[in-house]
């Protein structure tokens, strides 16, 4: 596992977030390349200590979230979305993604996967 080989503690995690936040804010044409690895960290810890919510663990959008995200970004931006700044391109990006990662999840990834189960146990 990944905790094992790497560690992963609250302080760096904190440190890591307000260095990427400082060096996006002073240069934000190249901050955020210089501290990606500092970005992951924080993510990464983040996503060690929050525990999933029984909403996420019953729904698995992920490869949804994962085939739509890079298609609806730059649609969004031929849309003209990305002139309404940052942060609201990313909130419309992150709502349709999940909207298209939601369906695709209950309409065509679900279904398949349980599908593939009944034919197993036969």
């Amino acid at each position: 596992m990944l905790g094992k080989r790497l560690r992963l503690s609250a302080p760096f995690a904190i440190l890591a977030a307000v260095v990427v936040g400082v060096a996006v804010t002073l240069a934000p044409a190249w901050g955020g390349q210089l501290t990606a690895p500092l970005a992951a960290y924080a993510v990464l810890w983040v996503s060690m200590v929050l525990p999933a919510p029984a909403l996420i663990l019953r729904n698995d959008i992920s490869y949804g979230a994962y085939i739509y995200a890079f298609p609806t970004q730059q649609m969004a931006v031929i849309a003209g979305v990305d002139r309404i700044g940052l942060v609201g391109y990313i909130a419309v990006c992150t709502i349709v993604t999940a909207v298209l990662a939601t369906l695709s999840w209950k309409l065509i990834e679900e279904p398949t996967m349980k599908r593939a189960r009944d034919a197993m146990r036969r």
